[in-house]
């Protein structure tokens, strides 16, 4: 495991908001993005199980890049722990812990 995350594979961090547009994940990934758009390959699968299950309305956006996947697993939980110091433990469902 600390081989992957010492990869200089360039890494994003993601948010996925629900229909309100409230934050519902917090996300890292390495998968990179869609050339159309420039969206994150990996949320956007997210994004697209969650429609499937609950309904139209869940978007994705990057925050953020990384060089690799080291700091973007930082920038990733320093994120969720600062949310939900500010907004409360039970905010951000899709995540299930700070990573």
């Amino acid at each position: 495991m600390a081989i992957v995350s010492r990869t200089p594979t360039p890494t994003h961090v993601y948010v996925i908001r629900n229909p309100l547009g409230q934050s519902w994940k917090v996300g890292e990934s390495a998968a990179g993005t869609r050339m159309s758009d420039g969206a994150s390959i990996r949320a956007e699968a997210q994004v697209r199980d969650l429609i499937r299950r609950y309904g139209p309305g869940y978007t994705s956006e990057i925050r953020e890049w990384f060089p690799g996947k080291a700091p973007g697993r930082a920038y990733e939980t320093d994120l969720i722990e600062s949310f939900r110091r500010f907004f409360g433990d039970d905010k951000l469902p899709g995540n299930l812990t700070n990573r």
